[in-house]
């Protein structure tokens, strides 16, 4: 074989973890690393035919046959990059399933570490050289505090992406407990460091599901780092609280004299960045009307969801949403973009998938939200959404794993 099932795990796992930062023309570089693996998975099928899952099996059909029915209106590229990516999980989930219990956590433990010495790294970049846009370690300047963020695309991303990669840790006790400790020690730190609200609010579930429902082992010494830990989250939480209070105001008024729609219509002017998350989609299916019914069911089309929703909000972009042609392009996360483009039908498919992988883990319940983060942050075609779904192929193995040795 040209490459062992531990060194594709952990290629198809980093890619999706550190290349999304790179675009090339409309390319994302992710994408194109991910197809060199192409002739190593195809070499593997020949030798070795692996076990294709049924249910995401048929996801990839439905994409394909709505596909056809609106190919007059399909972004062609879009398209091909979401089949690709399909094939990948198709081809290589067998391979996670194979791959050694303390590689995929040597894979995991690695996403932490050197994402917390490429924030650190960020920093050090902005203070002592001024620089805020190095590749692979960006700061944020847009509050009144900088916020490094790694090799990701925003903060929001490179939080998550270590919320997750944490919480495969947490769902495995083969991990010793000295470096499970240094491990949660750098993940806090680096959430206080990114400053996102969601990345606040992620390592507050982590926590609660770390000293409830997680495998690993919790002594006094771990809960006392935990609660020691998560009080020094406190100050830097008043970041995000300023930021809040145009969102009490509105709500305020809405108490007083105010309808529902009011009030949502408010939020969007007092936080359009939060607003931008959600809104779209609730607009969406408010103002849905039987004859585009069609498109809701079946999609309007691969990639149209851009243009779409670019011209609906236009008045609400800034100059970085228009493309060279002066037209508006807006990528919207899963919710509503992959909706509009692909259908509901497919959406539920996918949506079914991404259930079944969650509610066999035991800190299901505790992995809603974070699923529910990542559809309102990041699409079909994003690396954190593959991220994300490679995380919970992998969290269900480790627990499987480790129940056949408990009955041992």
């Amino acid at each position: 074989m040209l490459l062992s099932t531990n060194k594709i795990v952990q290629i198809v796992i980093f890619i999706s973890v550190f290349s999304g930062v790179f675009v090339v023309g409309k390319l994302p570089i992710w994408i194109a690393l991910t197809a060199l693996l192409l002739p190593v998975l195809i070499l593997n099928v020949l030798f070795n035919i692996p076990r294709i899952n049924g249910h995401f099996l048929t996801f990839t059909i439905v994409l394909i046959i709505v596909s056809i029915l609106n190919f007059q209106a399909i972004h062609l590229t879009t398209l091909l990059y979401s089949l690709f990516l399909c094939c990948v999980l198709l081809f290589s989930k067998r391979k996670i399933e194979q791959c050694e219990t303390k590689y995929l956590i040597r894979i995991y433990r690695n996403v932490v570490v050197v994402y917390f010495a490429l924030i650190l790294f960020g920093l050090f970049l902005h203070y002592v050289f001024g620089v805020n846009e190095f590749l692979f370690a960006k700061v944020d300047l847009s509050r009144n505090f900088p916020r490094s963020f790694g090799p990701s695309t925003e903060p929001s991303y490179s939080a998550l992406i270590m919320t997750i990669a944490m919480w495969i840790i947490c769902s495995s006790n083969s991990i010793q407990a000295l470096h499970f400790r240094f491990l949660l020690f750098i993940y806090v730190v680096s959430i206080v460091l990114i400053g996102s609200g969601i990345g606040f609010l992620s390592c507050s579930i982590l926590l609660v599901y770390l000293l409830t429902l997680s495998k690993v082992k919790i002594f006094k010494i771990e809960k006392l780092i935990v609660v020691t830990l998560s009080l020094a989250i406190i100050p830097f939480l008043s970041f995000e609280i300023e930021r809040l209070k145009p969102l009490v105001d509105v709500l305020g008024d809405f108490l007083i004299k105010g309808s529902v729609w009011d009030l949502f219509d408010a939020i969007k002017y007092a936080d359009s960045s939060a607003w931008f998350r959600f809104g779209p989609f609730i607009e969406y299916i408010r103002d849905l009307e039987l004859s585009q019914i069609n498109g809701f069911l079946f999609g309007n089309g691969a990639g149209t969801s851009t243009a779409y929703f670019g011209e609906k909000y236009i008045m609400h972009l800034d100059p970085e949403w228009f493309g060279p042609d002066g037209k508006p392009n807006m990528d919207l996360p899963f919710f509503p973009a992959f909706l509009y483009d692909y259908g509901v039908i497919a959406s539920l498919i996918l949506l079914a998938f991404i259930w079944k992988l969650m509610k066999t883990n035991k800190g299901f319940i505790f992995l809603i939200p974070i699923a529910l983060f990542v559809l309102f942050n990041s699409n079909l075609n994003t690396s954190i959404f593959w991220f994300f779904i490679y995380s919970l192929i992998t969290m269900n193995i480790l627990q499987r794993r480790d129940d056949l040795v408990e009955k041992i």
